[in-house]
Protein backbone atom coordinates (compact mmCIF):
# COMPACT_ATOMS: atom_id res chain seq x y z
CA UNK A 1 0.00 0.00 0.00
CA UNK A 2 1.53 3.29 -1.09
CA UNK A 3 1.77 6.48 0.93
CA UNK A 4 2.57 10.06 0.01
CA UNK A 5 4.98 12.59 1.41
CA UNK A 6 6.42 15.97 0.49
CA UNK A 7 10.22 16.20 0.20
CA UNK A 8 9.94 19.77 1.56
CA UNK A 9 6.76 19.71 3.64
CA UNK A 10 6.43 23.45 4.24
CA UNK A 11 7.63 26.74 2.82
CA UNK A 12 9.91 29.07 4.72
CA UNK A 13 11.19 32.57 4.01
CA UNK A 14 13.16 35.32 5.72
CA UNK A 15 14.03 38.75 4.30
CA UNK A 16 16.31 41.41 5.76
CA UNK A 17 16.99 44.99 4.63
CA UNK A 18 19.88 47.26 5.62
CA UNK A 19 20.41 50.98 4.88
CA UNK A 20 23.56 53.14 4.88
CA UNK A 21 23.95 56.98 4.54
CA UNK A 22 25.60 58.01 1.26
CA UNK A 23 26.68 61.57 0.37
CA UNK A 24 26.05 62.73 -3.15
CA UNK A 25 29.69 62.90 -4.24
CA UNK A 26 30.68 64.45 -7.56
CA UNK A 27 33.33 62.10 -8.84
CA UNK A 28 34.50 64.67 -11.45
CA UNK A 29 35.11 67.69 -9.18
CA UNK A 30 35.42 65.97 -5.82
CA UNK A 31 32.74 68.23 -4.36
CA UNK A 32 30.09 67.06 -1.93
CA UNK A 33 26.58 68.23 -2.57
CA UNK A 34 24.37 69.18 0.28
CA UNK A 35 21.69 66.71 -0.64
CA UNK A 36 22.33 63.10 0.46
CA UNK A 37 20.96 59.67 -0.40
CA UNK A 38 20.72 56.29 1.27
CA UNK A 39 22.00 52.94 0.01
CA UNK A 40 19.62 50.05 0.64
CA UNK A 41 20.34 46.30 0.32
CA UNK A 42 17.90 43.40 0.67
CA UNK A 43 18.57 39.65 1.01
CA UNK A 44 16.11 36.74 1.11
CA UNK A 45 16.53 33.08 2.10
CA UNK A 46 13.59 30.90 1.16
CA UNK A 47 12.41 27.42 0.11
CA UNK A 48 9.15 26.40 -1.47
CA UNK A 49 6.89 23.59 -0.39
CA UNK A 50 7.27 20.68 -2.84
CA UNK A 51 4.68 18.53 -4.57
CA UNK A 52 3.69 15.17 -3.02
CA UNK A 53 5.50 11.97 -4.01
CA UNK A 54 4.48 8.34 -3.64
CA UNK A 55 6.45 5.55 -1.95
CA UNK A 56 5.82 2.05 -0.59
CA UNK A 57 6.45 1.82 3.18
CA UNK A 58 6.41 -2.01 3.09
CA UNK A 59 6.90 -4.27 0.08
CA UNK A 60 6.36 -7.98 0.66
CA UNK A 61 6.92 -10.73 -1.89
CA UNK A 62 6.32 -14.46 -1.72
CA UNK A 63 6.86 -16.81 -4.63
CA UNK A 64 6.96 -20.51 -5.32
CA UNK A 65 7.31 -22.13 -8.73
CA UNK A 66 7.84 -25.87 -8.79
CA UNK A 67 6.76 -28.95 -10.70
CA UNK A 68 3.96 -30.49 -8.63
CA UNK A 69 2.99 -33.23 -11.06
CA UNK A 70 3.07 -36.80 -9.73
CA UNK A 71 4.09 -37.74 -6.20
CA UNK A 72 7.29 -38.75 -4.47
CA UNK A 73 5.71 -42.10 -3.64
CA UNK A 74 5.26 -42.81 -7.33
CA UNK A 75 8.86 -41.73 -8.00
CA UNK A 76 10.20 -44.03 -5.26
CA UNK A 77 8.18 -46.94 -6.53
CA UNK A 78 9.30 -46.42 -10.12
CA UNK A 79 12.97 -46.22 -9.13
CA UNK A 80 13.52 -43.32 -11.53
CA UNK A 81 15.57 -40.23 -10.76
CA UNK A 82 13.41 -37.16 -10.62
CA UNK A 83 15.03 -33.74 -10.41
CA UNK A 84 13.00 -30.62 -11.07
CA UNK A 85 13.66 -26.88 -11.28
CA UNK A 86 12.28 -24.78 -8.49
CA UNK A 87 12.08 -21.19 -7.35
CA UNK A 88 10.76 -20.25 -3.92
CA UNK A 89 11.29 -17.53 -1.39
CA UNK A 90 10.01 -14.55 0.48
CA UNK A 91 11.28 -11.03 1.00
CA UNK A 92 10.26 -8.00 3.01
CA UNK A 93 11.46 -4.48 2.19
CA UNK A 94 10.73 -1.64 4.59
CA UNK A 95 11.25 1.86 3.23
CA UNK A 96 11.75 4.80 5.57
CA UNK A 97 11.72 8.55 5.06
CA UNK A 98 15.17 9.91 5.77
CA UNK A 99 14.70 13.39 7.21
CA UNK A 100 17.28 16.15 7.54
CA UNK A 101 16.85 19.47 9.38
CA UNK A 102 18.56 22.00 7.13
CA UNK A 103 19.25 25.73 7.19
CA UNK A 104 19.64 28.34 4.49
CA UNK A 105 21.15 31.83 4.68
CA UNK A 106 21.65 35.07 2.77
CA UNK A 107 23.62 38.23 3.59
CA UNK A 108 22.61 41.84 2.90
CA UNK A 109 25.42 44.44 2.75
CA UNK A 110 25.06 48.22 2.44
CA UNK A 111 27.93 50.71 2.07
CA UNK A 112 27.76 54.51 1.86
CA UNK A 113 30.26 57.38 1.60
CA UNK A 114 30.53 60.71 3.31
CA UNK A 115 32.88 63.73 3.02
CA UNK A 116 35.09 64.66 5.93
CA UNK A 117 34.98 68.39 5.03
CA UNK A 118 32.18 70.13 3.24
CA UNK A 119 32.01 71.24 0.49
CA UNK A 120 35.44 69.94 -0.56
CA UNK A 121 36.26 66.26 -0.08
CA UNK A 122 39.43 66.17 1.96
CA UNK A 123 38.75 62.95 3.84
CA UNK A 124 36.52 59.96 3.92
CA UNK A 125 33.57 58.94 5.99
CA UNK A 126 32.20 55.42 5.55
CA UNK A 127 28.72 54.27 6.51
CA UNK A 128 28.23 50.50 6.40
CA UNK A 129 25.78 47.89 7.65
CA UNK A 130 24.94 44.21 7.15
CA UNK A 131 22.30 41.66 8.20
CA UNK A 132 21.60 37.93 7.80
CA UNK A 133 18.47 36.25 6.50
CA UNK A 134 18.17 32.69 7.86
CA UNK A 135 15.61 29.88 7.77
CA UNK A 136 15.34 26.30 9.00
CA UNK A 137 13.46 23.71 6.99
CA UNK A 138 13.07 19.96 6.59
CA UNK A 139 14.00 17.88 3.54
CA UNK A 140 12.93 14.25 3.54
CA UNK A 141 12.67 11.32 1.18
CA UNK A 142 12.89 7.58 0.68
CA UNK A 143 15.80 5.70 -0.90
CA UNK A 144 14.49 6.32 -4.42
CA UNK A 145 14.26 10.06 -3.82
CA UNK A 146 17.78 10.45 -2.45
CA UNK A 147 19.37 8.21 -5.08
CA UNK A 148 17.60 10.19 -7.79
CA UNK A 149 18.82 13.46 -6.31
CA UNK A 150 22.40 12.17 -5.95
CA UNK A 151 22.73 9.68 -8.82
CA UNK A 152 26.55 9.70 -9.01
CA UNK A 153 27.52 9.33 -5.34
CA UNK A 154 29.02 5.99 -4.20
CA UNK A 155 26.80 3.11 -3.14
CA UNK A 156 28.76 0.75 -0.86
CA UNK A 157 27.05 -2.64 -0.95
CA UNK A 158 27.67 -5.89 0.89
CA UNK A 159 28.77 -8.36 -1.77
CA UNK A 160 30.40 -11.74 -2.18
CA UNK A 161 33.35 -12.59 -4.40
CA UNK A 162 31.50 -15.07 -6.59
CA UNK A 163 33.92 -16.75 -8.99
CA UNK A 164 31.98 -18.07 -11.99
CA UNK A 165 35.02 -20.01 -13.24
CA UNK A 166 35.44 -21.76 -9.89
CA UNK A 167 31.73 -22.62 -9.91
CA UNK A 168 32.03 -24.12 -13.42
CA UNK A 169 35.01 -26.20 -12.31
CA UNK A 170 33.04 -27.55 -9.32
CA UNK A 171 30.13 -28.51 -11.58
CA UNK A 172 32.36 -30.34 -14.06
CA UNK A 173 34.20 -32.16 -11.26
CA UNK A 174 30.87 -33.35 -9.83
CA UNK A 175 29.95 -35.13 -13.06
CA UNK A 176 33.50 -36.43 -13.42
CA UNK A 177 33.24 -38.01 -9.96
CA UNK A 178 29.79 -39.41 -10.74
CA UNK A 179 31.01 -41.34 -13.78
CA UNK A 180 34.48 -42.31 -12.58
CA UNK A 181 35.68 -43.60 -9.21
CA UNK A 182 38.93 -45.32 -10.23
CA UNK A 183 41.09 -44.63 -13.29
CA UNK A 184 42.35 -48.11 -14.10
CA UNK A 185 43.72 -46.98 -17.46
CA UNK A 186 46.00 -44.44 -15.82
CA UNK A 187 47.11 -46.99 -13.21
CA UNK A 188 48.06 -49.50 -15.92
CA UNK A 189 49.93 -46.84 -17.89
CA UNK A 190 51.94 -45.85 -14.82
CA UNK A 191 52.25 -49.39 -13.40
CA UNK A 192 55.97 -49.74 -14.06
CA UNK A 193 56.71 -46.29 -12.59
CA UNK A 194 54.61 -47.20 -9.57
CA UNK A 195 56.49 -50.46 -9.02
CA UNK A 196 59.84 -48.70 -9.40
CA UNK A 197 58.76 -46.07 -6.89
CA UNK A 198 57.67 -48.70 -4.38
CA UNK A 199 60.93 -50.67 -4.76
CA UNK A 200 62.96 -47.48 -4.38
CA UNK A 201 61.03 -46.54 -1.26
CA UNK A 202 61.62 -49.97 0.26
CA UNK A 203 65.36 -49.85 -0.47
CA UNK A 204 65.73 -46.35 0.96
CA UNK A 205 63.67 -47.21 4.02
CA UNK A 206 65.87 -50.24 4.71
CA UNK A 207 69.03 -48.19 4.14
CA UNK A 208 67.80 -45.45 6.46
CA UNK A 209 67.02 -47.90 9.25
CA UNK A 210 70.26 -49.86 8.82
CA UNK A 211 72.55 -46.86 8.42
CA UNK A 212 70.66 -44.06 10.13
CA UNK A 213 73.74 -42.35 11.58
CA UNK A 214 75.69 -42.46 8.30
CA UNK A 215 72.74 -41.09 6.33
CA UNK A 216 72.30 -38.27 8.86
CA UNK A 217 76.00 -37.37 8.70
CA UNK A 218 75.85 -37.36 4.90
CA UNK A 219 72.93 -34.95 4.92
CA UNK A 220 74.76 -32.63 7.31
CA UNK A 221 77.80 -32.53 5.00
CA UNK A 222 75.75 -31.46 1.99
CA UNK A 223 76.27 -27.92 0.71
CA UNK A 224 73.26 -25.56 0.91
CA UNK A 225 72.53 -25.92 -2.82
CA UNK A 226 72.85 -29.72 -2.68
CA UNK A 227 70.58 -29.81 0.37
CA UNK A 228 67.98 -27.66 -1.42
CA UNK A 229 68.09 -29.97 -4.47
CA UNK A 230 67.61 -33.02 -2.23
CA UNK A 231 64.67 -31.41 -0.45
CA UNK A 232 63.05 -30.38 -3.77
CA UNK A 233 63.39 -33.91 -5.17
CA UNK A 234 62.00 -35.42 -1.98
CA UNK A 235 59.01 -33.05 -2.03
CA UNK A 236 58.14 -33.77 -5.65
CA UNK A 237 58.55 -37.51 -5.09
CA UNK A 238 56.17 -37.27 -2.14
CA UNK A 239 53.59 -35.26 -4.09
CA UNK A 240 53.73 -37.12 -7.41
CA UNK A 241 55.19 -40.49 -6.47
CA UNK A 242 54.01 -41.52 -3.03
CA UNK A 243 50.74 -39.64 -2.54
CA UNK A 244 49.22 -40.80 -5.87
CA UNK A 245 49.64 -44.38 -4.63
CA UNK A 246 47.84 -43.44 -1.43
CA UNK A 247 45.11 -41.70 -3.46
CA UNK A 248 44.66 -44.80 -5.61
CA UNK A 249 44.22 -46.94 -2.52
CA UNK A 250 41.70 -44.43 -1.20
CA UNK A 251 39.79 -44.50 -4.53
CA UNK A 252 39.60 -48.31 -4.39
CA UNK A 253 38.29 -48.20 -0.82
CA UNK A 254 35.68 -45.59 -1.78
CA UNK A 255 34.66 -47.69 -4.76
CA UNK A 256 34.26 -50.71 -2.49
CA UNK A 257 32.16 -48.74 -0.01
CA UNK A 258 29.98 -47.46 -2.85
CA UNK A 259 29.63 -50.79 -4.61
CA UNK A 260 26.24 -51.63 -3.13
CA UNK A 261 23.05 -50.50 -4.81
CA UNK A 262 22.17 -49.17 -8.24
CA UNK A 263 22.47 -45.45 -7.45
CA UNK A 264 25.35 -43.06 -7.00
CA UNK A 265 25.06 -39.47 -5.76
CA UNK A 266 27.73 -36.77 -5.74
CA UNK A 267 27.28 -33.49 -3.89
CA UNK A 268 29.49 -30.42 -3.93
CA UNK A 269 29.13 -27.01 -2.29
CA UNK A 270 30.57 -23.58 -2.99
CA UNK A 271 30.43 -20.78 -0.44
CA UNK A 272 31.89 -17.57 -1.95
CA UNK A 273 34.03 -15.45 0.36
CA UNK A 274 32.43 -12.29 1.72
CA UNK A 275 33.48 -8.77 0.69
CA UNK A 276 32.97 -6.51 3.72
CA UNK A 277 32.99 -2.75 3.40
CA UNK A 278 36.43 -1.88 4.73
CA UNK A 279 36.87 1.69 3.52
CA UNK A 280 34.43 4.58 3.56
CA UNK A 281 34.90 7.87 1.71
CA UNK A 282 36.53 10.52 3.84
CA UNK A 283 33.93 13.12 2.93
CA UNK A 284 30.97 13.72 0.68
CA UNK A 285 27.67 11.90 0.27
CA UNK A 286 27.38 8.13 -0.04
CA UNK A 287 25.00 5.26 0.60
CA UNK A 288 26.13 2.16 2.47
CA UNK A 289 24.78 -1.19 3.60
CA UNK A 290 25.23 -2.96 6.92
CA UNK A 291 24.03 -6.44 7.80
CA UNK A 292 24.73 -9.95 6.58
CA UNK A 293 24.53 -11.76 3.24
CA UNK A 294 24.90 -15.53 2.90
CA UNK A 295 24.77 -17.35 -0.43
CA UNK A 296 25.33 -21.09 -0.63
CA UNK A 297 25.76 -22.80 -4.01
CA UNK A 298 25.20 -26.54 -4.26
CA UNK A 299 25.46 -29.06 -7.07
CA UNK A 300 23.94 -32.53 -6.87
CA UNK A 301 24.31 -35.16 -9.59
CA UNK A 302 22.84 -38.64 -9.50
CA UNK A 303 23.06 -41.75 -11.66
CA UNK A 304 21.13 -45.03 -11.86
CA UNK A 305 22.52 -48.27 -13.22
CA UNK A 306 20.86 -51.60 -14.01
CA UNK A 307 22.71 -53.35 -11.20
CA UNK A 308 25.45 -52.76 -8.66
CA UNK A 309 27.85 -54.84 -10.75
CA UNK A 310 27.29 -52.73 -13.86
CA UNK A 311 27.73 -49.59 -11.75
CA UNK A 312 31.10 -50.74 -10.37
CA UNK A 313 32.29 -51.81 -13.82
CA UNK A 314 31.30 -48.42 -15.26
CA UNK A 315 33.04 -46.48 -12.50
CA UNK A 316 36.38 -48.14 -13.31
CA UNK A 317 37.72 -46.06 -16.19
CA UNK A 318 39.50 -47.90 -19.01
CA UNK A 319 38.68 -45.38 -21.73
CA UNK A 320 41.93 -44.87 -23.73
CA UNK A 321 40.97 -41.33 -24.72
CA UNK A 322 40.47 -40.23 -21.11
CA UNK A 323 43.60 -42.08 -20.04
CA UNK A 324 45.66 -40.29 -22.69
CA UNK A 325 44.31 -36.94 -21.54
CA UNK A 326 45.28 -37.74 -17.93
CA UNK A 327 48.86 -38.89 -18.62
CA UNK A 328 50.08 -36.68 -21.45
CA UNK A 329 53.29 -34.79 -20.74
CA UNK A 330 51.94 -31.41 -19.62
CA UNK A 331 48.62 -32.49 -18.12
CA UNK A 332 49.89 -31.78 -14.61
CA UNK A 333 50.46 -28.08 -15.27
CA UNK A 334 47.44 -27.60 -17.54
CA UNK A 335 45.10 -28.88 -14.82
CA UNK A 336 46.36 -26.11 -12.55
CA UNK A 337 44.84 -23.51 -14.85
CA UNK A 338 42.02 -25.14 -16.88
CA UNK A 339 39.41 -27.74 -15.93
CA UNK A 340 40.25 -29.70 -19.07
CA UNK A 341 40.14 -33.18 -17.50
CA UNK A 342 36.90 -32.80 -15.56
CA UNK A 343 35.03 -31.13 -18.42
CA UNK A 344 36.27 -33.58 -21.06
CA UNK A 345 35.59 -36.59 -18.80
CA UNK A 346 32.02 -35.35 -18.24
CA UNK A 347 31.36 -34.99 -21.97
CA UNK A 348 32.86 -38.34 -23.00
CA UNK A 349 31.39 -40.41 -20.18
CA UNK A 350 27.93 -38.94 -20.80
CA UNK A 351 28.01 -40.81 -24.16
CA UNK A 352 29.87 -43.96 -23.06
CA UNK A 353 28.39 -44.62 -19.60
CA UNK A 354 26.23 -47.67 -19.04
CA UNK A 355 24.03 -45.77 -16.59
CA UNK A 356 20.34 -46.07 -17.37
CA UNK A 357 19.68 -42.53 -16.18
CA UNK A 358 21.62 -39.55 -14.86
CA UNK A 359 20.73 -35.99 -14.03
CA UNK A 360 21.93 -33.04 -12.00
CA UNK A 361 20.76 -29.82 -10.39
CA UNK A 362 22.42 -26.67 -9.18
CA UNK A 363 20.85 -24.72 -6.34
CA UNK A 364 21.40 -21.33 -4.78
CA UNK A 365 20.20 -20.51 -1.28
CA UNK A 366 20.24 -16.84 -0.32
CA UNK A 367 19.74 -15.31 3.12
CA UNK A 368 19.95 -11.51 3.42
CA UNK A 369 19.47 -9.08 6.28
CA UNK A 370 20.50 -5.63 5.05
CA UNK A 371 19.96 -2.05 6.17
CA UNK A 372 20.68 0.84 3.81
CA UNK A 373 21.90 4.17 5.22
CA UNK A 374 22.53 7.55 3.64
CA UNK A 375 25.55 9.52 4.81
CA UNK A 376 24.61 13.10 3.95
CA UNK A 377 27.02 16.02 4.06
CA UNK A 378 25.85 19.47 3.04
CA UNK A 379 27.39 22.91 3.42
CA UNK A 380 25.15 25.90 4.15
CA UNK A 381 27.99 28.41 4.49
CA UNK A 382 27.37 31.83 2.95
CA UNK A 383 30.10 34.49 2.86
CA UNK A 384 29.75 38.09 1.71
CA UNK A 385 32.08 41.14 1.63
CA UNK A 386 32.58 44.48 -0.08
CA UNK A 387 35.92 45.08 -1.86
CA UNK A 388 38.18 47.97 -0.90
CA UNK A 389 38.10 51.30 -2.79
CA UNK A 390 38.93 55.00 -2.38
CA UNK A 391 37.07 58.24 -1.85
CA UNK A 392 38.07 61.43 -3.63
CA UNK A 393 40.74 59.37 -5.33
CA UNK A 394 43.04 59.82 -2.34
CA UNK A 395 42.04 57.88 0.75
CA UNK A 396 41.87 54.10 0.53
CA UNK A 397 39.65 51.95 2.71
CA UNK A 398 39.90 48.20 3.10
CA UNK A 399 37.60 45.28 2.48
CA UNK A 400 34.30 45.34 4.31
CA UNK A 401 33.83 41.84 5.77
CA UNK A 402 33.86 39.01 5.15
CA UNK A 403 30.71 38.07 7.00
CA UNK A 404 30.03 34.34 7.23
CA UNK A 405 27.05 32.33 8.45
CA UNK A 406 26.13 28.65 8.28
CA UNK A 407 28.46 25.67 8.18
CA UNK A 408 28.94 22.02 7.29
CA UNK A 409 26.30 19.55 8.42
CA UNK A 410 26.80 15.76 8.60
CA UNK A 411 24.15 13.17 9.35
CA UNK A 412 23.37 9.47 8.73
CA UNK A 413 19.81 8.20 8.34
CA UNK A 414 18.25 4.79 7.79
CA UNK A 415 16.41 4.54 4.47
CA UNK A 416 15.65 0.87 3.97
CA UNK A 417 15.63 -2.56 5.63
CA UNK A 418 15.57 -5.63 3.42
CA UNK A 419 15.28 -9.29 4.42
CA UNK A 420 15.16 -12.22 2.04
CA UNK A 421 15.23 -16.00 2.08
CA UNK A 422 15.16 -17.63 -1.33
CA UNK A 423 15.98 -20.92 -3.01
CA UNK A 424 16.57 -21.43 -6.73
CA UNK A 425 17.18 -24.79 -8.38
CA UNK A 426 18.01 -25.51 -12.03
CA UNK A 427 18.67 -28.67 -14.02
CA UNK A 428 22.02 -29.19 -15.70
CA UNK A 429 23.56 -32.01 -17.73
CA UNK A 430 27.16 -32.98 -18.57
CA UNK A 431 27.04 -31.12 -21.88
CA UNK A 432 26.27 -27.92 -19.92
CA UNK A 433 29.76 -27.80 -18.38
CA UNK A 434 32.47 -25.86 -20.18
CA UNK A 435 36.19 -25.17 -20.18
CA UNK A 436 37.12 -22.26 -17.92
CA UNK A 437 40.32 -20.47 -17.03
CA UNK A 438 40.54 -21.04 -13.30
CA UNK A 439 44.07 -20.88 -11.85
CA UNK A 440 43.84 -23.10 -8.81
CA UNK A 441 46.80 -22.52 -6.52
CA UNK A 442 47.21 -23.47 -2.90
CA UNK A 443 50.28 -23.69 -0.68
CA UNK A 444 51.16 -27.20 -1.88
CA UNK A 445 51.05 -26.23 -5.54
CA UNK A 446 53.11 -23.11 -4.90
CA UNK A 447 55.77 -25.30 -3.28
CA UNK A 448 55.49 -27.67 -6.27
CA UNK A 449 56.14 -24.81 -8.68
CA UNK A 450 59.09 -23.51 -6.67
CA UNK A 451 60.63 -26.99 -6.45
CA UNK A 452 60.24 -27.55 -10.21
CA UNK A 453 61.79 -24.17 -11.00
CA UNK A 454 64.69 -24.74 -8.60
CA UNK A 455 65.50 -28.15 -10.09
CA UNK A 456 65.25 -26.71 -13.58
CA UNK A 457 67.65 -23.83 -12.95
CA UNK A 458 70.02 -25.94 -10.82
CA UNK A 459 70.98 -27.82 -13.99
CA UNK A 460 72.17 -24.61 -15.72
Amino acid sequence: MSSSYQPIPYSASDTVTVTAFDANLNAQTGECYQNTTYVTSTATASVEESSPRQYEPIVERTWRNADTSGSWREVRESGLIKMTPMSAGQSVTKNYLGSFLKDKHAVALAKGHGCANYPNCTGELLFRDHAFASINYIEQGDLTYWRTKYPTVPYLSLTEDFDSARWERIKSEAYQDLFQAYNLGEELYELMDTLRTLMSLLRRAYNLLANFKKVLDKLKRLKPKERAIAISKAWLELRYGILPIAYSIKDLLNLYNDSEGEYRTIRRTYNPPKSPIDTFPEDGNYFYEIGAVSTLYRVTVKGRWGSSASKVADLINVNPLLTALAVYKYSLVVRWFVNINSAFDSWVKAFTTSALQFNGVTSVKVVREISVYFHHEYDTTVTAYEPGNSICGTNFYGVYGPYTIGGKRVSDVLLQEHSEESYERELFLPNDVSFVWDPKFDLKRIIDALALLFLRFSRL
